[in-house]
């Protein structure tokens, strides 16, 4: 099965025609998948599969906890210590300097990427969506909002920024008028919580989330389906 891969502008370089390539939506095995596979021929139970990993895992855990760099015939485990030290007397301090696992592939390993297939495919940008929109006056979600109340956004690459004003949360009333969200109490990736606009006229209202992705001066655009109704404050 190959890897599917789309062809981007690469954000990280200054020439504007340099291009990155993008795995596009990987396959992914967990532990339980790999247990399966290992099971699926007969020669080895599911039991004895799941009782060997668990035992692999809990020893190279171990050996890590201390001290030992760890090499298995696929991945080569090291500790390194990041945070800064004042001088040479100065010593390890919990919460400025961490102890960090590194994880590297072996060359048995490494011999896999040769038998790789690849597929070019055409590739979707990542643009933000909105999953969930809550009114947190009514408790109502994806329903309606209120006017000059706090709605809770949840979804995907939300994050904007808020002095930008071609960027943002915009409730757009059927005909098209848009009102803007200036206030915001957060602004994440996955949640946005703000108030609601007033000066809403029409009875219902979509949702556009409009923002920039790193460097780039076009906008990536979501408009919801939700359709929401407008609670007019009393």
């Amino acid at each position: 099965m190959p890897i599917k891969y789309a062809i981007f502008p690469n954000n990280l370089t200054s020439n504007p025609n340099d291009k990155v390539a993008v795995v596009q939506r990987p396959n992914t095995i967990d532990t339980e998948g790999l247990i399966d596979e290992m099971s699926f021929s007969g020669e080895v139970t599911k039991t004895q599969a799941l009782g060997v990993l668990n035992e692999w895992k809990r020893t190279i855990m171990k050996k890590l906890s201390q001290g030992y760099n760890v090499h298995t015939d696929l991945i080569k485990y090291s500790l390194s210590i990041s945070g800064p030290f004042e001088n040479d007397e100065d010593h390890f301090i919990e919460g400025r300097n961490q102890v960090n696992i590194n994880c590297s592939p072996n060359k048995k390993l490494k011999k896999v990427t040769n038998e790789i297939e690849t597929q070019k495919v055409k590739g979707k940008r990542p643009s933000p969506s909105i999953s969930k929109i809550v009114d947190t006056s009514s408790k109502k979600e994806n329903e309606s909002i209120t006017e000059g109340m706090v709605a809770e956004i949840k979804g995907h690459l939300l994050k904007f920024n808020m002095e930008d004003e071609q960027q943002g949360v915009f409730f757009v009333e059927p005909d098209g008028t848009e009102h803007r969200c200036s206030s915001f109490i957060r602004n994440l990736p996955s949640t946005l919580i703000c108030y609601i606009p007033k000066g809403i006229t029409a009875e219902t209202v979509k949702t556009i989330i409009r923002i920039k992705l790193n460097k780039e001066q076009s906008l990536r655009e979501h408009i919801s389906s939700i359709v929401l109704k407008v609670i007019k404050a009393e």
